[in-house]
């Protein structure tokens, strides 16, 4: 872990990551360094990620009574059965109408997230046939917004323009804040960053791994895709076998599409008695994600 970043959750501050996998590691972190130093017990660090924060703030704002108009913030499994209620009433036959509503509830996260605010969607209606696909999705988003109006709810996509115009009458509580792990922030996170800044919240971005500042490139090539990846896979155990303690990361560019490949050249490389039959169950000493 960062040690800067160790440092800030010790003085408890508030990390935001892009995703539960990187809460979970930063977690993990720093419980073993917390152990390292020889610690019996000790304050669990706000490691959360970005829909979870969310979540936190907006309960922030409702117990500051800064939060008007909608009070009911929908997880994200919530306003997913309300995408599929909508696109099952629409009556188009469709092949998949989950699929093509777990598409819908994707797209209005993006439009939000990479906007510029306000409702731009609004400007794609009309413009094309009605069978066409953005007329559909924006019929779709209508009937979307008409639901969360008559639950007077808000979802995940919508909560941080809320809560950017309302920042100033949070009680945050005076904790800062990181952004960690991040490659970048989306428009609408900058604008919600900015408007707590603004509020008076220490916010920025840090690193969450240690920078190695001599750590050398090489370049490997291989006769295959298949024996490109059987490459990282030996190179990564015997990079363990070497240093116990380390992780080692493998991108794969097309994972969901080699997904079951990755996951049986890793078994068969990675943990290889566990594929023998009567072979114990334990737990791969690798997850994908």
């Amino acid at each position: 872990m960062n040690p800067a970043l160790h440092a800030a959750l010790a003085e408890g501050a508030v990390v935001v990551t892009p995703n539960r996998r990187l809460a979970r590691f930063l977690h993990r972190e720093f419980d073993v360094a917390q152990r390292a130093a020889g610690h019996a017990a000790w304050p669990t660090p706000t490691i959360l990620p970005y829909p979870n924060w969310l979540e936190m703030l907006w309960s922030e704002a409702i117990l500051s009574d800064a939060a008007t108009g909608a009070s009911l913030l929908l997880t994200s499994a919530q306003s997913g059965i309300l995408w599929r209620r909508v696109v099952d009433a629409d009556g188009l036959s469709l092949l998949d109408p989950h699929g093509a509503a777990l598409v819908a509830a994707e797209a209005w996260t993006l439009v939000h997230a990479w906007g510029a605010g306000g409702e731009s969607w609004r400007a794609w209606r009309g413009m094309l046939e009605e069978t066409d696909d953005v007329s559909i999705f924006v019929r779709w988003v209508e009937q979307y917004r008409a639901a969360l109006r008559r639950a007077d709810a808000c979802d995940l996509a919508l909560a941080p323009e809320r809560l950017a115009t309302i920042a100033g009458r949070i009680d945050h509580r005076a904790r800062p804040l990181i952004m960690g792990g991040f490659v970048e922030l989306t428009p609408q996170q900058e604008r919600l960053c900015a408007a707590l800044v603004g509020a008076g919240t220490q916010v920025r971005r840090v690193e969450t791994l240690h920078v190695v500042p001599h750590a050398a490139a090489s370049r490997v090539t291989a006769a295959s895709r298949r024996d490109e990846l059987a490459a990282a896979l030996n190179w990564a155990r015997n990079h363990v076998e070497q240093r116990g303690a380390a992780r080692v990361g493998i991108v794969v560019e097309d994972l969901a599409q080699r997904r079951d490949e990755v996951v049986a050249l890793a078994e068969d490389l990675l943990c290889p008695g566990a594929i023998l039959p009567g072979a114990a169950v334990s737990v791969a000493p690798f997850d994908i994600s």
